[in-house]
């Protein structure tokens, strides 16, 4: 596609840069968050987020050539969409607990070296996170469509009503027919930017540690286990957006591996890779 006219009516005039100080964005947010703390060692804290991030501003930092990248500088309301990093739901619930056995419990409460040594000490914690999916844009990367410059312009939503999704199918996560086959010639086309979420994360962090007293109360030797993602469960990454690819509407990579971490696949998710132990030893003084 030759340089758009409309907006550049000397194509033949090499690039010129210009950047201006300029951007709209939004933000709103509701913070639920509760705490318990008992004398016995055992703490609770859990908090919910519901919030919605919308700006014309996030894609800035995106290279131009990225779906997420302003399409037209000269007009950013045809870019003002939900921000890249966009989560509009998040839970997380932390955990520390003292288990109540071994000498000062109630249970196993004989004060003797080997009770102690072996069921006093003990401490689990853990961190579990819910959240909703990142938003994601669908594009098309094998040429310069709409003469902007661009080589990741958007289609036409042809679609009636909402783009149908199912995250949990990885074949076939959204209807790809909802989408013209190419961007439209010389314009944006109407789909717009990070309309569109990808599968949220279920993420359970868990550890489990023993303290041993060396002789003082201010020094002691910990043994520590923690299993990061308990369950192993999969956390999917976005699915492939670019209309070029022969992927288009298929989820073909996790969060946390090493093709998930792509502008626009894992915007904002966090952890959730495979299964991790890790075993460790301080001296706590």
């Amino acid at each position: 596609m030759a340089p758009n006219e409309q907006v550049f009516p000397y194509p033949t005039f090499a690039r010129i840069t210009m950047g201006k100080d300029i951007a709209t964005s939004h933000y709103n947010r509701l913070v639920l968050t509760g705490r318990y703390q008992s004398r016995r060692g055992i703490y609770l804290q859990t908090s919910y987020t519901f919030g919605k991030s919308l700006d014309d501003s996030s894609s800035w930092s995106i290279p131009v050539g990225q779906p997420t990248a302003i399409s037209d500088p000269r007009h950013l309301r045809a870019d003002y969409g939900p921000s890249n990093f966009d989560l509009r739901r998040r839970a997380v619930f932390t955990y520390v607990m003292d288990l109540p056995v071994g000498p000062g419990h109630r249970l196993l409460a004989w004060s003797n070296g080997v009770n102690r040594t072996v069921f006093g000490g003990w401490q689990i914690s853990g961190i579990t996170t819910v959240q909703t999916g990142a938003p994601f844009t669908a594009y098309n990367g094998s040429t310069d469509f709409s003469g902007f410059n661009q080589t990741a312009d958007r289609p036409d939503a042809i679609g009636s009503g909402a783009l149908r999704q199912d995250n949990r199918n990885p074949g076939a996560a959204f209807d790809t027919t909802f989408f013209s086959k190419t961007p439209p010639t010389g314009r944006v086309g109407t789909a717009g930017r990070d309309q569109f979420y990808g599968p949220g994360l279920v993420n359970f962090d868990f550890a489990a540690a023993k303290n041993f007293a060396l002789h003082t109360e201010r020094l002691r030797l910990q043994f520590r286990a923690d299993l990061f993602n308990l369950f192993n469960h999969t956390n999917f990454s976005n699915p492939t957006s670019n209309q070029s690819s022969a992927n288009f509407g298929k989820i073909t990579a996790t969060v946390g591996s090493a093709v998930a971490t792509t502008v626009g696949t894992t915007a904002g998710l966090v952890g959730g890779g495979p299964r991790v132990v890790q075993l460790s030893m301080r001296l706590i003084f």
